[in-house]
């Protein structure tokens, strides 16, 4: 086992109980396993940073965006705060072939690009692409169809970043969904005409604008 799968079960190990008392212990496991597979399956650096990194549980990114409709991934799929690029990977996975991440952090960044890089280099069928910059900068491409966000922002930068969201769709109106993981400030996205698609607890949701 090389260093990075060591680091992750290390921290996986130490977040297990807190993870059990939550969720069951089956379910810990599950999710825990899926934390640990993910970069051991793919090559790649992914683990948790506490507790300015985190990323997406594997298994609840499964869970969540299978209730996508399948048109969605029509379009490009743009992670808000990607961080080391674990959701990019498995949206990759999960039948997008344009993706898109961005990252304020340089050294997340570098690494997110280069778990794209060795993904590419395995699975060529998507494209997957690291923006090095602060979300409040970034003006959303017309053709994105996913948002993701895995509560990167309080409720200040999200409400500007729902903005920019809002400011494509006037250009480029379509359908949008939103898939919000940890959903800390849901209220936002509705009060700005989103509609609820589907929830899961507090692993996720989905929201929807137009039709």
């Amino acid at each position: 086992m090389d260093s990075t799968a060591w680091s992750t079960l290390v921290l996986v190990g130490r977040s297990l109980p807190a993870v059990c008392g939550r969720t069951g212990v089956v379910r810990g496991l599950r999710l825990a396993l899926s934390e640990v597979w993910f970069d051991l399956r793919h090559h790649t650096d992914t683990r948790m940073e506490p507790p300015r990194h985190e990323g997406t549980n594997p298994l609840v990114f499964a869970e969540v965006v299978a209730h996508l409709p399948s048109t969605a991934r029509r379009g490009r799929f743009l992670d808000f705060g990607a961080g080391k690029g674990r959701a990019l990977l498995l949206a990759a996975s999960d039948g997008f072939t344009a993706v898109t991440g961005v990252e304020r952090e340089g050294d997340l960044c570098r690494v997110a690009v280069a778990n794209a890089a060795r993904r590419q280099r395995r699975f060529p069928g998507a494209t997957v692409e690291v923006c090095h910059g602060d979300v409040l900068d970034f003006a959303v491409p017309d053709d994105v169809s996913v948002g993701f966000f895995f509560n990167p922002f309080g409720p200040d930068v999200l409400e500007i970043v729902i903005g920019r969201i809002l400011d494509s769709l006037g250009r480029a109106p379509r359908p949008f969904h939103v898939v919000y993981l940890h959903p800390r400030h849901a209220e936002l996205f509705l009060g700005a005409g989103f509609t609820l698609l589907y929830a899961q607890g507090m692993d996720g949701l989905i929201l929807r604008h137009g039709r």
